[in-house]
């Protein structure tokens, strides 16, 4: 051991202090370096306030000249300044911040193995389940060790190994032991759950604790539970009795509770076991006694109290420099075959993220990227040992860091940690996007996926990255930053607030409402999975782009700050509850959320100062890249941010939620849905969140599902993918019907309420599409109605023939061609059948004037579902509610069981009151006798083996037989006609026709083909082929024109040579012909 003697003078208001010379005495090792964070504890790192705006320039004297900094800052090296303030500016080049991690890592871990070794001793397979009332922990290197950490899946696997359930250590007199489970309670409900091995390190804890002592034993039982599934007082009261009785004094239940602790313990004690059960008690009474107890070297025992995290388990937590990692509720993982040949083995993520430094240190990384971005490197040892083990085990670290408001930097704990910030702090200055895996060098790459799983704001300091990529600029030198209180009404799940976080700028939160509703601030809501990372030239930007959640409370204020900036969002756990919030040091970009950000919205999207703008209705809100808005304003049907808003709140919340059978905010109510309902004594559900898009890159596909779901695109609130993405957020897979073994696929239920919301928008403007968005007609065409008739015919011949059709569907491989099988269509079997099923289903309530508006089938469906759902809560809910949703006759162990078939013809006739078992049955739709005989006594309006067809194809795309505005403007009338099928049944519509003007023509003599009766597709075409070759491609094609969704017309093509030609109809843009014409030319 070294003693540096430092003497400094101080200056104070320009005055020298020469005669109060400071002498400070630093006794320092090594260990004892590291163990300080390289400061003392005493300097401040408050949050800047609303009078002091955050910065990090050098302070001034009162002479406005600049200060000197204390030599070597106070004595430290750039590296401990570095580590003590979180600023890489501080650090020298050649200080190399991996090598002083893995450093550390090696000397705290000497210490480590020692208690290790006596809390092990004599154990050789220890296993314990906790059960999922069990909390994860995390301990910290150099300050506490962790002793047991979980390594097996409820069903043994091995798993990673980077949370703890056991944490040891000292704090200030004391040693204290923490327990994520509580071993008691498990032994008392069932012993198989830990065995005599586990049971030994029991006894090894308190013999550490209690340095040895067995009898006379003094225990002060503390917030300890004694419910009915947490018998916590009485499993450690036994416990002590059965292994420490000789001469054990323990206080009785609930004594030393609260403010009564300390007396306890002032009484004298030898041992505080204590819980996160507060019940009523204050806080600051428990945490007095705790502060008693490790002050005067009372050992602390603490047993964890369900899965979850209390406020006094967070304080008791912090006391002892443990975090809370998690809740075992769902991942149940358990310990397995621990021994003490483990005590002297770092723990496994430790060991991981040592490997991972020194592979970032020699830059030696050996993962294939490219010839493993398939699936991710998921199945690639070397990835796992060298990469992802350590790196998902930082990130989990410091996300529970920032989800708990952990700072690190303003306490001299968590060096490694510090650390680990610098060092990704470091590489971010040198990313630069894009990168792909198949070409950017791989030490780079995995350096940058590094720097990008350790995302961590709650601190002061983050310098911004130069490169953001696509995601945004990163010099917002132009922006002054300002303050701004906002009042929100609470809605469930999230809000944005209107404020921008600026990339590297502190920013202050401050709640000022005292209402009860739990709040959290979070940097945007761009999806980690919107970074395609894996994907060649997809790392585009970075991968974690939004923040972790930051409880904020009543008075609190928090502090933070984004290397990468955004819209800042708050999250709320109830609605309609006022709250009010003071933002410091923020940016304001282009927000609108009602007529008062008119002027301000349209001004901010000129100024061009952000990459994001966003618009905020009360139940839907676009958080868009700045660009794509602008598109969307300048290319659709509504030019301003008021007149979209109304559209959105319109088309992408009323329309689709009426369809799904919902009420609620901004939902008009409907009298075939709503009134339906209220007459037939049916509950509406209410929806009541604000549902979100992100405009910039999807996660999946063109466009993906989710709240908030994410698209390439522009956002418009009738363009298909959009409302596609919406509709998978209303879907129920009940509505997907089943064809022997195959089931129809998801997307089967989701586009509903797309073709609803567009053809009232049709229907309310006349216009087919707004700009930027597809046209009604060309979205998910159904199949050709006249194969399906056929079919249909065909299987009458049979002697079953719902049986015939559904086995032809059943060998279809959902959503491919299957044009071997003469007896298929190209799109049965794909999701494009579950919506012809059910459009014929609506046709015919519309048919026999049920239903106005046949898509309210639907809407009544889902009401029925829902009210079936709650239904199956209890037997009681079941027998009341059963015969009025139609299902008489079925048990409650029946009806948790029904088959999706079975539910939609009850559910449907039902809902209409028409018996569907013939048209069902006439589609391939088998039920059971049950399902058949539950209709059969229901009384309903019967309908025979009957299929409806129409005259428009283009009122079939959107899978509703009401669409007269639109026929009317072609000058068609509608019509639909329901034919029995039989075996001998005729097509009831004239046949689609081509014919020429002539058969003969001269060379270059222009050459007319009118059509007739044509589907009306909007993409259906007419070409000339010469005669020789088969219409398939373009070869030997002459000529085309697209009919423009004509039923009937004429077009001119241009004279040919000499030969023989054919005139061809082709159905939507494909190459099925309809009809066709030969011609001469000679």
């Amino acid at each position: 051991m070294e003693v540096n003697i430092f003497i400094f003078t101080y200056a104070q208001g320009g005055s020298m202090f020469s005669q109060r010379t400071l002498l400070f005495i630093i006794l320092s090792s090594i260990l004892t370096l590291y163990g300080c964070g390289g400061g003392s504890s005493s300097e401040s790192n408050t949050p800047p306030s609303s009078d002091s705006a955050p910065d990090n320039t050098v302070p001034e004297d009162e002479d406005n000249n600049e200060t000197e900094k204390p030599p070597s800052g106070d004595g430290l090296s750039s590296l401990e300044q570095a580590l003590k303030t979180g600023n890489i500016n501080l650090l020298k080049t050649s200080d190399n911040v991996a090598a002083a991690a893995i450093d550390f890592i090696d000397k705290a871990s000497v210490n480590d193995a020692a208690t290790r070794l006596q809390l092990l001793a004599d154990i050789t397979d220890l296993d314990w389940n906790p059960t999922h009332d069990a909390g994860f922990l995390r301990g910290e290197l150099g300050k506490n060790i962790e002793v047991l950490n979980v390594n097996a899946d409820q069903n043994g696997d091995d798993i990673d190994d980077s949370r703890a359930l056991v944490v040891a250590g000292t704090h200030e007199q004391s040693k204290f032991i923490m327990f994520g489970g509580h071993p008691f309670r498990n032994l008392r409900s069932d012993p198989s759950l830990l065995n005599e091995d586990m049971l030994q390190f029991l006894h090894n804890t308190m013999t550490w604790l209690t340095e040895g002592k067995e009898k006379d034993l003094r225990v002060t039982l503390a917030q300890s539970d004694n419910s009915y599934w947490f018998r916590d007082e009485p499993a450690t009261r036994e416990w002590l009795e059965d292994n420490y009785n000789e001469g054990l004094i323990i206080n009785n239940a609930n004594t030393c509770n609260g403010a009564a602790l300390k007396t306890c313990l002032q009484g004298g004690s030898d041992l505080l076991i204590i819980s996160q059960f507060q019940d009523a008690y204050e806080i600051d009474d428990i945490m007095a006694g705790v502060n008693y107890a490790t002050a005067n070297g009372i050992p602390v025992l603490y047993l964890h109290h369900d899965g979850g995290i209390t406020d006094l388990g967070s304080q008791l937590f912090n006391n002892f420099d443990v975090a809370y990692a998690g809740d075992n509720r769902w991942p149940q993982s358990t310990i397995k075959n621990t021994s003490v040949a483990d005590a002297d083995r770092l723990p496994g993520h430790i060991s991981a993220i040592k490997n991972l430094l020194n592979h970032i240190n020699n830059e030696n990384f050996s993962v294939p990227l490219a010839s493993c971005a398939e699936d991710r490197c998921a199945n690639d040892e070397s990835y796992a040992n060298e990469f992802s083990l350590a790196a998902n085990s930082i990130k989990s670290m410091f996300d529970t860091y920032d989800q708990n408001g952990i700072r690190i930097f303003d306490s001299n704990s968590k060096i490694l940690e510090k650390h680990l910030v610098l060092l990704a702090d470091q590489i971010r200055q040198d990313i630069s996007y894009p990168m792909s895996v198949d070409s950017t060098p791989t030490n780079e790459f995995l350096k940058a996926y590094f720097a990008d799983h350790l995302i961590y704001i709650s601190r002061d300091i983050n310098p911004v990255p130069e490169d953001l990529g696509n995601y945004s600029r990163s010099d917002f030198s132009r922006i002054t930053p300002t303050s701004k209180t906002i009042t929100l009404t609470s809605k469930q799940s999230f809000r944005s607030s209107g404020v921008y976080a600026l990339p590297g700028q502190t920013v202050r939160v401050t709640r000022l409402d005292n209402n009860e509703v739990d709040t959290s601030i979070r940097v945007n809501s761009v999806r980690s999975g919107a970074t395609h990372e894996w994907d060649s030239n997809g790392y585009t930007r970075p991968k974690y782009l939004a923040s972790q959640n930051l409880a904020i409370k009543f008075g609190e204020s928090i502090v933070f700050t984004s290397p990468y900036g955004g819209p800042i969002h708050i999250t709320f756990n109830t609605n309609d509850i006022e709250t009010q919030f003071t933002f410091e040091n923020i940016g304001e970009h282009a927000f609108w959320s009602g007529s008062q950000d008119d002027t301000k919205f349209t001004k901010a999207l000129a100024d061009d100062h952000y990459d994001w703008a966003e618009i905020a209705t009360n139940s839907f809100e676009v958080h868009s890249k700045a660009d794509r808005i602008v598109s969307t304003l300048e290319t659709s049907y509504w030019n301003t941010a008021a007149e979209l808003a109304e559209a959105i709140k319109l088309y992408a919340t009323n329309y689709t939620h009426v369809l799904a059978g919902f009420q609620g905010p901004d939902i008009t109510p409907e009298p075939e849905v709503h009134g339906w309902a209220e007459t037939e004594g049916l509950a509406v559900a209410t929806v009541d969140i604000v549902k979100h898009v992100n405009a910039d890159q999807a996660t999946c596909g063109g466009a993906c599902s989710g709240n908030p779901y994410d698209t390439y695109g522009s956002f418009h609130p009738v363009e298909h993918g959009n409302l596609h993405e919406i509709g998978h957020g209303l879907q129920t897979n009940r509505f997907l019907f089943s064809f022997g073994s195959a089931t129809q696929g998801g997307h089967g239920a989701t586009n509903f309420y797309s073709f609803y919301a567009r053809q009232q928008f049709f229907e309310a403007t006349g216009i087919h599409s707004t700009p930027g968005a597809t046209t009604i007609c060309e979205v998910q065409t159904g199949p050709a109605f006249r194969g399906e008739f056929a079919a249909f015919v065909e299987a009458a011949k049979t002697e079953d023939p719902g049986a015939t059709i559904a086995a032809i569907i059943e060998r279809t491989t959902l959503g491919t061609t299957i044009e071997s099988d003469p007896t298929a269509l190209t799109q049965w079997g794909s999701y494009d059948y579950n919506y012809f099923v059910w459009d014929e289903l609506q046709l015919h309530a519309r048919r026999l004037d049920i239903l106005n508006w046949g898509q309210h089938l639907i809407a009544r469906v889902h009401i029925i579902e829902r009210e079936f759902n709650s239904a199956l809560a209890s037997d009681e809910a079941w027998i009341n509610k059963r015969d009025n949703l139609g299902f008489s006759t079925y048990s409650l162990d029946e009806a948790k069981a029904i088959s999706t078939n079975d539910f939609i013809l009850i559910a449907a006739s039902r809902a209409v009151n028409l018996d569907y078992r013939q048209p069902l049955n006439l589609m391939g739709v088998l039920v059971s006798d049950k399902a058949n005989a539950q209709v059969a006594i229901s009384n309903h309006t019967s309908i025979g083996r009957e299929f409806i067809t129409r005259n428009d194809a283009c009122s079939a795309k959107v899978k509703d037989s009401r669409n007269l505005a639109e026929l009317a403007a072609r000058g068609v009338e509608f019509e639909m006609k329901s034919t029995e099928i039989t075996a001998d049944a005729q097509w009831p519509w004239p046949e689609t026709e081509v014919s020429l003007n002539k058969a003969i023509y001269a060379i270059d003599e222009a050459i007319t083909i009118s059509y007739a009766h044509a589907p009306g597709n909007s993409r259906d075409w007419i070409a000339i082929y010469n005669a020789d070759i088969e219409p398939t491609g373009s070869e030997g094609r002459i000529e085309w024109h697209y009919i423009n969704g004509n039923i009937a017309g004429s077009q001119v093509f241009s004279g040919l040579d000499a030969g023989k030609y054919v005139a061809y109809l082709f159905e939507n843009n494909k190459y099925t012909v309809l009809a066709e014409a030969p011609f001469l030319v000679e």
